[in-house]
């Protein structure tokens, strides 16, 4: 259907669109003409009868046009809104398996963003850093968004950030408040965390081929939840998945013979 607007600024109220309408669809109010579009038949004879060009079907079908995309742009919004809300369920979903492999791991470990930001840590890590925290760090919690340099040391957050460039860091020997420590990092996906896993070697109990065993039953516990979130994570959580099978074996390393 056509619709046909009057634009009563140009209009000499010669009421000729009046006169023509064959189903008297066009009326005047409040001194202005209209048209009654439950009336109109889009049969474009007041368009015609006009002689000021004060009746167009331009205007009107543009802007339809502009309401009919209008509809389209709330739907897309709609289904943006919900592809967030889908996305936020994920990231959430994502970040509660993490946290719990990460807090199973016998071994002080924490995930780090790229730019050296504690995302994750457990409390292994806490109690390795304890007696060099600060008094208002009271807890596993509050070690969030801290700096790795400010942690961990300078050669430490150098080992970090070859890892952050694409290398992996497996048992590097350290020092860390006097104690020595085996480093590892590795990337767990492309433009994600970095994953660090920090041995105290005076305690044999956590190192080498009992990290692996241990990481390994934790990652088996997980599979069943990252398959079935698989399809939300898509190729991005298969490769968390390799990430970390490639942490066991990196960390079995040498003790693997053992």
């Amino acid at each position: 259907m056509k619709f046909f607007y009057i634009n009563n600024e140009r209009c000499t109220e010669c009421n000729r669109c009046i006169d023509s309408c064959p189903t008297g669809a066009v009326y005047v109010f409040e001194g202005a003409h209209h048209i009654n579009y439950d009336k109109c038949v889009s049969c474009g004879t007041c368009m015609k009868s006009c002689t000021s060009g004060a009746i167009s079907l331009e205007r009107m079908e543009a802007l339809t046009v502009e309401l009919g995309k209008l509809g389209q742009y709330k739907s897309r919004m709609q289904q943006l809104e919900r592809d967030v809300a889908l996305l936020r369920e994920q990231v959430a979903a994502a970040k509660g398996a993490t946290r719990q492999v990460i807090d199973r791991l016998p071994v002080a470990a924490l995930l780090a963003d790229r730019q050296g930001r504690v995302a994750v840590a457990n409390r292994p890590l806490f109690e390795l850093l304890a007696p060099a925290l600060a008094p208002t760090v009271e807890s596993v919690d509050a070690l969030a968004g801290s700096r790795l340099d400010s942690l961990l040391g300078d050669y430490i957050y150098h080992l970090f950030r070859q890892a952050a460039l694409g290398e992996e860091i497996a048992d590097l020997i350290a020092d860390l408040g006097g104690r020595q420590v085996s480093v590892s990092f590795a990337s767990l996906h492309s433009g994600g965390l970095i994953l660090g896993l920090v041995s105290d070697l005076s305690r044999p109990d956590v190192v080498g081929g009992e990290i692996a065993r241990r990481l390994r039953e934790t990652i088996d516990l997980k599979m069943a939840m990252v398959q079935k979130i698989g399809f939300l994570l898509g190729e991005e959580g298969s490769e968390v998945v390799k990430k970390l099978n490639s942490i066991i074996k990196m960390v079995e390393g040498p003790h693997h013979a053992e």
